[in-house]
């Protein structure tokens, strides 16, 4: 198993994560507003307790988006900096995949579907069903108004799984799309340690970049973001 720091700060929660051996390490808080403050002491402390230095690693991941604009900048920013230093490879990873994963390893369930709040009205989502213990997409990763989100016909009598702090917005979830979860996490944020499972899977197909492209996917322009911060 390769051995890989995976990093997320996206939502509400941070966490880092890394394959040691046969386990995974992992420190995970819920800290609005705090990510910049204690991520690198967060990976400074993981580092010390599997006592591996940064350039014994094999590569860098984190979840590159979608999710807060802050956050991600902040996962960006960090790891651009670690893995140049440390001349290591990067491998972003989705966030809604990252949940999905999650939903995976809390339940078993193999269809998955992730929801986090976009603001502005809309919210980030996807489908993914678990193949080989893996997340895959099924279609595309969505940013829409609430009235586009849709569950492929095929689900209608199969166990689904809604997951996701978008899952919070009952008022703005159509009623036929919440009857057709079998169970919903809303209180679940994204983890490392499920990153890591699928930041691992694209290791081993090759497909990571070099520390200047890992680059935030906001899924919607920064001039949003701008307008946002000013109200």
């Amino acid at each position: 198993m390769p051995l890989i720091l995976t990093i997320d700060t996206s939502t509400e929660a941070c966490s880092v994560a890394l394959s040691h051996g046969e386990s995974v390490l992992e420190k995970y808080v819920v800290m609005p507003r705090m990510h910049a403050r204690k991520l690198l002491s967060m990976v400074t402390g993981i580092l010390g307790d599997a006592q591996l230095s940064l350039k014994q690693l094999d590569a860098i991941a984190f979840t590159c988006g979608p999710g807060s604009f802050t956050g991600l900048r902040i996962a960006a920013g960090s790891v651009q900096g670690l893995a140049y230093g440390a001349d290591l490879p990067v491998i972003p990873v989705s966030t809604l995949a990252t949940l999905a994963q999650g939903g995976f390893r809390e339940t078993g369930c193999n269809f998955v579907m992730p929801i986090m709040d976009a603001r502005m009205g809309e919210l980030y989502w996807a489908h993914f069903e678990v193949n080989n213990g893996v997340a895959i997409l099924s279609g595309s990763e969505q940013l829409t108004s609430p009235a586009n989100l849709f569950v492929p016909p095929c689900r209608d009598e199969e166990v689904n799984l809604g997951i996701g702090p978008g899952w919070q917005l009952t008022e703005l979830i159509p009623e036929k799309i919440r009857l057709q979860m079998t169970n919903v996490l809303p209180d679940f944020y994204p983890r490392a340690k499920d990153a890591l499972i699928l930041a691992t899977e694209q290791f081993n197909q090759g497909r990571y970049v070099s520390p200047e492209q890992a680059t935030p996917v906001y899924m919607r322009g920064t001039s949003a973001w701008k307008k946002q911060r000013n109200r």
